[in-house]
């Protein structure tokens, strides 16, 4: 707890420090209705929805599928399936103008099955598949040249999981292989060009959500081996790679959610479970109380904030 307490004081950098994106995220939702404070004309849609209600949920795009997977980095919204790659410029657009259709579809070098993603630097990181011969893959999208590489293999195959990138350092955690969920945990180094086993996770998870706040990797939630959803919340400090330390649970299990750093240093807990969504946010004193979007949401799943 007092750890906690101490990246609670020292704050994050949130991802989104562009004005257009700050404190909002991107998530598949469906509204119950349509509004005049509701932009666009599709209830269902991949939205960019305000934490704090400054503005109404804006649709940017109506062509997914919840088996997909969803990303955003530098004004790119990205979206995944079976064996294609997505791609939506946001910049420039006016999601008044919305909803849009994708700009790019890229054939990815294996299928996406359930594989996770993880978008920084104008590079996407895909990774694991249910798809047998995939499982262990890895591959990175460079918007540059406009081309896959593929990268090391990890050393788990794994599905359901979820990845993320911090500094030099791609990290995926726990997830489903060979019928069981995993507690594994593992980096690849993107300038040695290797991975390394990190300390399990105290308990096997899938379909959770995680996020780095203050060089910590925090993971929320997620499906159990039982096939209950969770409400725990489980710390690791980067610097000291030791122990995972268990935070304060969330108000709702979740699975299929978000997890957010806000601009004022707490944590947002979004969406997931694929029904009628709830908001809360971990506040200072390491308390979690209610966030109202102020949408009427049906659904609102896989929850992601824009990434610089």
């Amino acid at each position: 707890m007092g750890n906690m307490m101490d990246a609670a004081k020292r704050g994050t950098v949130h991802p989104s420090s562009q004005d257009k994106y700050e404190d909002t995220f991107f998530a598949c939702g469906e509204l119950k209705k349509m509004t005049s404070l509701t932009l666009g004309n599709e209830r269902k849609a991949i939205y960019q929805v305000d934490l704090k209600s400054r503005r109404p949920p804006m649709p940017w795009i109506t062509q997914y599928d919840l088996k997909g997977f969803i990303s955003a980095s530098d004004g790119f919204l990205f979206y995944g399936l079976d064996w294609k790659l997505h791609v939506l410029r946001l910049k420039g657009r006016d999601p008044k103008s919305g909803p849009f259709n994708w700009d790019d579809v890229i054939f990815t070098p294996f299928e996406i099955r359930r594989s996770s993603a993880c978008a920084a630097q104008r590079k996407i990181f895909i990774s694991g598949s249910m798809d047998e011969i995939s499982e262990k893959k890895v591959s990175m999208y460079d918007q540059g040249s406009k081309r896959f590489y593929a990268m090391t293999p990890m050393t788990q195959g794994r599905a359901r999981h979820s990845s993320l990138v911090w500094e030099n350092l791609l990290v995926v955690v726990g997830g489903f292989y060979n019928k069981k969920m995993l507690p594994s945990v593992e980096a690849f180094d993107l300038k040695a060009g290797k991975w390394t086993v990190l300390p399990p996770l105290p308990q096997p998870l899938c379909h959770h959500a995680m996020c780095v706040w203050a060089d910590k990797l925090i993971v929320a939630g997620g499906y159990l081996k039982n096939e209950n959803r969770t409400d725990k919340v489980w710390s690791l400090d980067f610097n000291m790679m030791k122990d995972w330390e268990e935070w304060p649970p969330m108000i709702t299990p979740r699975d299929s959610h978000g997890l957010i750093p806000t601009e004022e240093g707490t944590l947002a807990a979004l969406g997931g479970n694929r029904g009628p969504p709830t908001a809360e946010v971990m506040q200072r004193d390491g308390k979690w109380t209610p966030l109202d979007l102020k949408a009427d949401f049906i659904a609102l799943d896989k929850a992601t904030c824009m990434r610089f």
